[in-house]
């Protein structure tokens, strides 16, 4: 633990010379430092002083023993997902001025998250990132200006001036007290897209598509038809888009790189050593990185102005060439933007490898445990299985996540050495009341190989809490959410506080849903993956966090049962309007049975007799009920529940 050391021999040594105001949420305080003030005119804050406060975080993680779980199965773990830099965001100093979130704050908050029972914490991209062309106030966490470097901005003053070595230290530190708590970090890798002045083009023009200049705002990709519908690639689609009447002047506005327009000028603009290659290159040459886009035909989202493609494959794709002009520049559609549909022959060997040696990279220096592959699916299968075998051959235990939003797709995700996916449970959880939710969502868990997040929202939807603003069937989907077969449960920060402000728009929204908050909230209009953004921490309920505390407690006593029992499916439930049943058994007969009456008006009824073999040699244990005691027919094994009742019950033998 030299790096938590050393931040924390800092903090101390600039304790006594604090003498200002600086204000946490009170709700910070899972440590119960008494060393505080509470201002009347700040409700749910507290004032501390942050050396003291920060240092005391860190001893209390040191010093107190950790409860460690051993974890057999990578179903066995609950995920919580932070953007770090919004994460720990707070006035804390009572002006108007928002302080980021920083790692050295994301740390005195892992108390926290194992009270929890989080067992491993997913860190949106924590890398140096662009303020060219950016989004918002920040701009976004995948504009990503250089792999190798940590993002400055969540580097805490606190700990005096910035510089790359103290950041570095602040990671390894963070990583360091993840690791005492029993708690594995795993990091999101944006491979497929990077800043539109990622520092590769530096070295490696050839390695991007470029476009004129002028066309920058006004670049939109080829439509089918009218526009309207959506279309996935395949290789219909993929014919129909090279036959599109926009084809032509598409192309037209692609450019070859920099050094192949004019070497001597590029020559110089290199030796220059500027830090605004691309605005040079933009002022010399008229040309600019090409913006991204989705690889969805007639997608709604507007071009993604912030970041852009790298070049993997420096050839086009045979079959797709008799449609190209033989002097075409480098270019890129939508099926380009997804490289598992289509691409060329020749690959770009020192791209591959330069990618490849990302997570390795990671791994060695700071000690991460896993890394989540945004876009995945994007990617050459090829290369996926590059990235994986390179990290897997030297860390056979570290952690591979999916951006695989189709578990039809799982397979091949498994195949190239994935453990899990990411799955669209969000999109199911919305069916909640179609008779065809049972066998929507869990039909889709159960025909992947690898195991699936389970979640309500992620980073990219609409809030759970805005979605589904009665508090009881929140909790009700949440209870499913925790025990959902072939899944690892994942609750994303902000879920717990009732947050109903998205994050992003990425995924079954629109303009409109950043607008969801009180005019008069300081947040309001804000998204965190572009703007500076805090929580409401606040507002925090103790009840809700003790609600989902329970439910992990009973997922984790029940945990072998969960991931090496059998999974009963129960044909005659698949349709069922209102009766949602999680039935799982081990080979020593005990039964755990989740129950769920989604009807908001109806009572449903659960007949054990009908689900199971129930003996009398057996008991039945209630271990949760979102209503209290829930209603039995007299000497029956029929439990009533009530509209949005939720049970929990474990059935095992008594002799």
């Amino acid at each position: 633990m030299k790096s938590l050391t050393m931040i924390h021999d800092i903090l101390v040594s600039k304790k006594e010379s604090f003498t200002g105001s600086y204000h946490v949420p009170s709700c910070w305080n899972c440590i119960e430092y008494d060393k505080y003030k509470t201002p009347e005119e700040c409700p749910g804050e507290i004032d501390v002083n942050p050396y003291g406060f920060f240092a005391s975080c860190i001893d209390n993680i040191t010093k107190k023993k950790s409860d460690l779980r051993h974890i057999d199965s990578i179903k066995d773990n609950l995920i919580y997902s932070i953007l770090p830099r919004s994460f720990t965001a707070w006035p804390h100093y009572r002006h108007d001025d928002l302080c980021e979130g920083t790692l050295l704050k994301a740390l005195a908050l892992l108390p926290f998250l194992k009270r929890l029972g989080v067992t491993i914490l997913y860190l949106l991209p924590i890398f140096s990132c662009s303020d060219h062309y950016k989004k918002g106030e920040l701009g976004s966490p995948y504009s990503i200006k250089d792999f190798y470097r940590i993002d400055r901005g969540l580097h805490d003053p606190l700990l005096g001036d910035y510089s790359e070595g103290m950041l570095e230290t602040e990671f390894m530190a963070f990583v360091e007290a993840c690791h005492v708590l029993d708690i594995k970090v795993i990091v999101d890798f944006a491979f497929r897209t990077t800043a539109r002045d990622n520092v590769l083009i530096a070295g490696h023009p050839d390695w991007f598509f470029w476009i004129k200049k002028e066309c920058a705002d006004v670049f939109k990709t080829p439509v089918l038809g009218d526009g309207e519908e959506s279309y996935s690639m395949n290789a219909a689609t993929i014919r129909q888009l090279y036959k599109s009447p926009d084809l032509k002047k598409y192309l037209n506005q692609f450019s070859p790189s920099p050094d192949k327009i004019d070497q001597d000028k590029w020559e110089t603009i290199k030796s220059s050593g500027c830090d605004d290659m691309d605005k040079a290159i933009e002022n010399v040459f008229n040309i600019t990185t090409v913006p991204g886009f989705s690889d969805v035909i007639n997608d709604h989202q507007p071009a993604w102005t912030d970041v852009t493609y790298l070049r993997y494959y420096f050839d086009n794709p045979p079959e797709i060439q008799k449609h190209l002009p033989w002097d075409q520049p480098p270019y890129i559609m939508q099926d380009g933007a997804s490289l598992t549909n289509s691409h060329g022959k020749v690959k770009n060997d020192e791209l591959w490898q330069y990618i490849a040696n990302v997570l390795p990279f990671y791994k060695m220096r700071f000690a991460i445990d896993g890394a989540r592959i945004d876009m995945a699916h994007a990617l050459p299968d090829e290369l996926n299985a590059l990235i994986v075998s390179k990290i897997k051959s030297a860390y056979p235990d570290f952690i591979l996540w999916s951006e695989e939003l189709n578990p039809e797709n799982s397979g091949q995700a498994k195949a190239s050495g994935f453990d899990f996916i990411s799955g669209f449970t969000y999109a199911d959880y919305k069916k909640v009341n179609c008779s065809g939710f049972n066998s929507a969502i869990i039909e889709s868990l159960l025909q992947s190989p690898i195991p699936i997040v389970a979640s309500l929202e992620t980073p990219d939807t609409p809030r759970s809490a805005f979605v589904y603003q009665s508090t009881a069937l929140l909790k009700l989907l949440l209870v499913l959410n925790s025990f959902m077969p072939n899944a690892i449960p994942m609750i994303n920060s902000g879920q717990e506080l009732f947050e109903t402000q998205p994050m992003n728009l990425g995924l079954d929204n629109d303009e409109n849903g950043r607008f969801v908050l009180s005019g008069s909230d300081p947040m309001y209009g804000k998204l965190a993956f572009f703007d500076r953004y805090c929580l409401h921490w606040a507002n925090a309920s103790s009840e809700f966090f003790d609600f989902l505390s329970e439910i992990v407690q009973i997922r984790e006593k029940h945990i072998s049962l969960l991931t090496d029992g059998e999974f009963i499916k129960h044909a005659e439930l698949a349709h069922a309007k209102k009766l949602t049943v999680l039935h799982y058994k081990n080979a020593d007969g005990t039964n755990l049975i989740v129950a769920a009456n989604r009807s908001q008006d109806k009572k449903a009824v659960l007949n054990l007799e009908k689900l199971m073999d129930y003996q009398l040699n057996q008991e039945c244990n209630i271990l949760y009920n979102s209503n209290g005691e829930c209603e039995s027919e007299p000497e029956s094994l029929k439990k009533i529940l009530k509209p949005l009742e939720t049970i929990i019950l474990e059935i095992v033998q008594t002799r």
